[in-house]
């Protein structure tokens, strides 16, 4: 028995050592600026760097969203992001949850984070806000209650 105790307290110090650390796959610097404003048009632009001490550039990822009423016409309503960047925003509060697809060590690793953005407003025309912060990045998916 005092073997079996012993092997698995061994094994239990080794595990830490073999798992990837979570600063291991860095984080992004990011950017969401909104702007709303009569009659019922908005703008959204996510802005997310990237970095991570294995690569050389950071990775980019850019969504750009907007809303355009057009009177007794249908809206114009558009969403792009850039291949491999997904994100949502503002459930709950301002929280922005990202998800991309990046090549490291010539390997396509899926990273997720998410965090809760400070938010400033009152800073042009109409409603203009915007939210900056730093999101550390990880392997492991969120949550889809915590994405959507």
């Amino acid at each position: 028995m005092r073997f079996s105790v012993l092997a698995f307290a061994g094994l239990a110090c080794a595990a830490p050592s073999l798992m990837h650390r979570q600063e291991d796959y860095g984080y992004w610097n990011v950017t969401v600026t909104t702007e709303s404003g009569r009659p019922g048009w908005q703008t959204r632009d996510v802005v997310a760097r990237y970095h991570n001490p294995n690569i050389e550039d950071p990775f980019l990822g850019v969504c750009s969203y907007r809303f355009v009423p057009q009177g007794t016409r249908p809206p114009v309503e558009t969403s792009t992001c850039t291949e491999g960047f997904e994100y949502s925003w503002g459930q709950p509060w301002y929280t922005l949850n990202l998800t991309q697809t990046v090549e490291i060590g010539g390997e396509q690793v899926t990273l997720y984070g998410g965090s809760l953005l400070e938010r400033r407003c009152g800073l042009g025309s109409g409603s203009a806000c915007r939210a900056e912060g730093r999101i550390e990045a990880g392997i492991v998916p969120l949550s889809a209650e915590e994405s959507n």
